[in-house]
Parts: structure tokens; C-alpha cells; sequence
């Protein structure tokens, strides 16, 4: 098996996907076309190939979920709610069964990582078959109208297939490197094509597609879409996901690949910087006439919040694994001086 626990092309898309999502929240912002534009294109492909590669790296240990996952959503979430009641004003209500706005992806892993063992595969065809049974669930999520932003259902099992095939590709991570450099050209042209398209489709009748078709967390009833339409943005979004693979080297890219590292402090502390910048009139005005500010100061945050100082700084919050350190070398200070005593 080819390790990938330090793959430079994957810290490259990882700092690329992190960057959008940054700039996408700032997009948000702006009633400008191009801004709209943009941020629909970005909204169909940068959450469903970051949930790619979480699944590429997914694995099932319960000491990890608990670490890794579990405790820095109740941790954030707390914090988030504090933060928008008494930076922003809103009402607090201290809960957890719906994640506060970007927390939805925390949350979502915690669920997917819980269907481990069960998509742990004994071969290639039961790979295939819990691939497909996942599609099926993605897009049959959209028909149950009760579903929705608590516990992030909709969007767990809307992006459920993505999650999967990350999974089952780290099974099989060799062989379809090996896919991949023999048909890097021909899927480069197949999925260009594809993607300048749905590109310029959007644009043409941005005026008719709403942006809620991308969260996945609405169903067709409330977004007023269809199966057929969540479809092709899953396609999309594969056809995204394929390209990147073939345009990014797999060598280290100066800041970028570094940067890719960091993702996590990125994403859980730039919501703090949005959330305050677009409470301010004069900034929303700003970005909204301004569009290309929106690139500038998120790449400003990516910079400033993804990397080893800040990673360290905040990593008492991002991990509870500090706890049961502390608790080893209490537990091993209380049992020497223990031993001292009786000798």
C-alpha cells in the first residue's frame, strides 16, 4: 500500500479547496453577477472534494473520533454561540443538535467516520455495491422534507458519496494512481470539457439556478429542484474532483503544499473573522463593491490563520489529546512520588 499520510498533491488541494471556502464566505457578501458566479461554481465542487479527501484519510478508531472530532465541535460550537450573541447579537440558546454554520462539516464527519466498520470492504465488489447504494441514498435524501440543518442530515447523506469513494480510493490508492497516469490526458479533456461547460452554463442562466441547489441541505420540495438537477451536480462535481487530480503535481509546492497542512485552524477560526467583518456595514459595502477585495483579505486569512504558530497556539481546541496527556504525566508524577514515600 502507497502511503499517502504526507501527499503533496493532496496538501495542494486541500490549501486550494481551503482558500475557496474562505473566499466563498466572502462571495456571500456581494450582489455583484461575477461574484454570484463565482461563488455557485465554487458551492459545486470544494465541499464535495474536501469530503473526498476526508475520506481518503478516514480511519475508524474510536479514541480518534472522540479526539479529533467530537470534542472540537462541542468546543466550537460553544464558542460560535457565545461569539454571535455577544459579538453579533443573536439570541443565545446553548444546543448542539444543529451545527452552527460551517460546523455542519465537523459534525458530518463525525456521522460518516461512525459508518466505518460497516463500509470497511472484505472485497472490490462490495466496495462497488456500498458506492452505489450510497448514491441512491443521496439522492433519495432529497424527497424527505423533514430532513434538514439538524444533526446535518441532509447534507450528511447528500455528500455521502463522496465520502465513500474517498474511502474505498485509499483501499485501492496504487491502482487507480496507476488509472490515472495512463488516462491523465484523455480524463484532463473529458472532464475540461465538462467543467467549461457547466461553467458557462451557470452563467447563462444564473438567474434561474439557486445557490441552495449546492448546500445539499434542502430538499426538492423547499429548494423547488429535482433528482435529476442534484444529479448532474454530483457529476459536476466528480468531473471537478477528477481534473484537479490530473492539473495538480503531486510534487511540494512552495507556502501552498504548507499551507494545506493547516486547513483545520482555518477552518474552524475564519468564521470568527466573516462573521465580524459582514456584522459591519461598511465592510459588507465594501466587498459588494469591491469583488476583488473578497481574493485579497481571504487569502490575507488563509495566511494568517494556516500555520504552525497559530495550529499550536489553538490546538488545545482542536484536540483533546492534551487532556490525556496531562492526565498520563499526573497519574505518572502522583505514583513517584508515591513509590518515593514507601521506600
Amino acid at each position: 500500500m502507497h502511503s499517502i499520510s504526507r501527499n503533496y498533491q493532496f496538501d495542494t488541494i486541500k490549501a486550494l479547496l481551503i482558500f475557496l471556502v474562505v473566499l466563498g464566505h466572502f462571495f456571500e457578501l456581494s450582489n455583484n453577477p461575477i461574484s454570484l458566479w463565482l461563488y455557485q461554481v465554487i458551492y459545486s465542487f470544494h465541499m464535495p472534494t474536501f469530503i473526498f479527501c476526508s475520506g481518503v484519510f478516514a480511519r475508524w478508531s474510536a479514541g480518534r473520533l472522540f479526539h479529533n472530532l467530537v470534542y472540537p465541535y462541542f468546543v466550537y460550537q460553544t464558542l460560535y454561540l457565545v461569539f454571535a450573541h455577544f459579538a453579533l447579537q443573536k439570541p443565545f440558546t446553548l444546543q448542539y443538535k444543529q451545527p452552527y454554520w460551517i460546523l455542519w462539516y465537523l459534525f458530518s464527519l463525525i456521522l460518516w467516520t461512525l459508518l466505518l466498520p460497516l463500509l470497511h470492504r472484505t472485497s472490490a465488489f462490495t466496495g462497488i455495491i456500498a458506492l452505489l447504494i450510497s448514491c441512491v441514498v443521496s439522492l433519495a435524501a432529497g424527497f424527505a422534507d423533514y430532513i434538514g440543518y439538524p444533526f446535518s442530515l441532509s447534507r450528511t447523506l447528500c455528500m455521502l458519496p463522496f465520502f465513500v469513494a474517498g474511502y474505498y480510493l485509499h483501499q485501492y490508492f496504487d491502482f487507480w494512481m496507476c488509472i490515472l497516469k495512463k488516462l491523465k490526458f484523455p480524463l484532463f479533456l473529458f472532464c475540461s470539457c465538462i467543467i467549461v461547460y457547466g461553467c458557462f452554463f451557470l452563467w447563462h442562466y444564473h438567474a434561474h439556478i439557486k445557490s441552495t441547489w449546492f448546500y445539499g441541505s434542502y430538499s426538492y420540495t423547499k429548494a423547488n429542484y429535482t433528482p435529476l438537477i442534484r444529479g448532474m451536480i454530483l457529476l459536476f462535481a466528480v468531473s471537478w474532483i477528477i481534473w484537479l487530480f490530473c492539473v495538480i503535481p503531486q510534487k511540494k509546492i512552495p507556502f501552498i503544499s504548507q499551507l494545506g497542512r493547516y486547513t483545520l485552524s482555518i477552518y474552524l477560526l475564519h468564521g470568527f473573522v466573516v462573521k465580524m467583518l459582514s456584522a459591519l456595514p461598511a465592510c459588507k459595502h465594501f466587498f459588494s463593491n469591491v469583488p476583488v477585495a473578497c481574493f485579497f483579505v481571504s487569502l490575507l486569512i488563509c495566511f494568517t490563520l494556516g500555520n504552525s504558530i497559530i495550529f499550536r497556539a489553538f490546538y488545545f481546541t482542536f484536540s483533546s489529546k492534551w487532556i490525556s496527556v496531562l492526565y498520563a504525566r499526573a497519574s505518572f508524577c502522583l505514583k513517584t512520588r508515591f513509590f518515593q514515600k514507601k521506600s
